[in-house]
């Protein structure tokens, strides 16, 4: 009994760092140190749709339309064993724009763009953005088939909210005694030497697709249970059965993710609606930001804006985001 009353308590991992300096501002690593030893931090888990933005990214690299129209079918895929990946909410018919897959986190056209972009590009900017576990040479990496640490994707959000420049994260500065004599000092990575690896123009376009999530998309509950009104954005994810639920985001000052799960996968959620990514990660992210927005220390993240597309971005971004299967649109001039 005492076995399986500790197996089935769920677990969770928070991390949070500034975007510009790599600096760790929040580090939770489980629930109860004392009982569970355990960093959820580093530990890895299958991360779900909190991938695709890297797909996303990729896809814009190899030079894919933001406004492209990807039917919502089903579609088999029969020179990878006759892969079909269905979306979690099992509706389909129309099509979407890229924006709005993603907002919608549709499964259907996250197969269609690794197609259209190829895996080895998706895994060498995964890797590039932070990943530095094992990713899978298939398709299925699309939806997030994918084993990593929470430590390595905040560190692809915070890529994405520093201009395609990846954050090298740290937190000792120094170690004393109980004097205060220094007995080391550690060296600080300076944001000058962060790798470009994504082009601050893409990063800035997947930020504009990244605060529609939270807009209007999967994470809508950040504005509407929390009430979180600053510029924000980021991704849901959820893993199959229930088993894990994320929210990876970022504001203009601070990387942030959570994770949620059972120590063992096999005990999870039987609801959707109760284990999906929203319900579980992203309540400790709204009230981690409602916090650290309303102490006044951090008064000046309140004013923090997205740097926006460029003009020309914002035109390729400017189409519907679903448009219904039996509708027809008529051009006017």
């Amino acid at each position: 009994d005492s076995l399986k009353y500790y197996l089935s308590l769920f677990h969770a991992g928070f991390l949070a760092l500034e975007p510009a300096t790599g600096k760790v501002r929040a580090w939770v690593g489980g629930i109860d140190f004392k009982y569970f030893q355990y960093d959820h931090v580093k530990s890895k888990r299958q991360v779900g749709s909190t991938f695709k933005p890297i797909l996303y990214s990729a896809a814009l690299m190899k030079g894919v339309d933001p406004c492209q129209r990807f039917p919502n079918e089903l579609i088999t895929y029969e020179e990878y064993q006759d892969w079909t990946p269905r979306n979690a909410e099992g509706e389909y018919g129309g099509s979407y724009s890229m924006k709005g897959a993603l907002k919608k986190s549709v499964n259907t056209v996250a197969a269609q763009l690794i197609m259209q972009t190829g895996i080895e590009p998706v895994r060498e900017l995964a890797r590039s953005m932070g990943i530095s576990s094992d990713i899978p040479k298939e398709p299925g990496i699309a939806l997030g088939a994918v084993d990593a640490s929470l430590y390595e994707m905040v560190q692809v959000y915070a890529t994405l909210a520093n201009q395609g420049r990846k954050p090298e994260p740290w937190y000792l500065v120094r170690v004393e005694t109980a004097e205060g004599d220094t007995l080391i000092d550690f060296d600080r990575p300076h944001a000058r030497n962060f790798e470009q690896v994504l082009s601050d123009s893409i990063a800035r376009v997947m930020t504009t697709m990244l605060q529609a999530v939270v807009n209007e998309g999967t994470g809508a509950r950040l504005r509407s249970q929390f009430g979180f009104q600053y510029a924000v954005a980021g991704k849901t994810g959820t893993t199959n059965n229930n088993a894990d639920g994320w929210f990876l985001g970022y504001t203009p000052d601070l990387a942030f993710g959570a994770w949620v799960g059972a120590s063992q996968p096999v005990v999870r959620f039987h609801s959707t609606s109760l284990g999906q990514g929203s319900a579980t990660a992203l309540p400790i992210c709204g009230y981690f930001l409602n916090r650290v927005y309303r102490n006044p220390r951090f008064k000046k993240f309140k004013e923090s804006k997205f740097e926006q597309p460029d003009s020309s971005a914002l035109a390729n971004l400017d189409c519907y985001d679903y448009i219904p299967a039996d509708s027809v649109l008529i051009d006017s001039f």
